[in-house]
């Protein structure tokens, strides 16, 4: 009973020759509504925190702008504190100008191109560290 189906599971998955002792068949996935990642533009940022927020986001470069993907991308950051850090931590961090190499992406399929907003918030026992609000927009092919 179990064999049978295991049988009919493979058959269901395109899979019959190759449980039958045949040979294997190509199997063509499809994503409905799956889309290759083209371009990444418009980025702009702000921090969104009250001004009292221990961790600020002082600078964010993004280039260039539209950013095409697959291809390069060149980032540089700086954060600071307005606290006291325990020492690993310092009480400020930068990234210098960088370069990235961006891959293929694939978007899921309730991503549509368009503008989008995040607001990205990082908290510590209930106490809001940073806030900082990023704005692109994406285009698929």
């Amino acid at each position: 009973m179990l064999g049978a189906g295991l049988a009919l599971a493979l058959c269901a998955l395109q899979l019959c020759p190759a449980a039958l002792g045949g040979s294997y068949p190509q199997l063509l996935v499809e994503r409905s509504g799956s889309r290759r990642l083209s371009k990444v533009g418009g980025f702009a940022w702000e921090n969104c925190g009250d001004r009292r927020d221990p961790v600020v986001l002082q600078s964010l470069s993004v280039a260039p702008d539209p950013i095409s993907i697959p291809g390069s991308l060149r980032v540089s950051a700086a954060v600071s504190s307005g606290k006291a850090m325990a020492s690993p931590l310092k009480g400020s961090y930068s990234l210098p100008a960088s370069d990235f190499i961006l891959p293929d992406v694939e978007l899921p399929a309730w991503m549509t191109n368009g503008n989008y907003r995040v607001r990205a918030a990082v908290s510590n026992g209930g106490e809001e560290l940073a806030c900082v609000k990023v704005a692109f927009s994406l285009q698929s092919q």
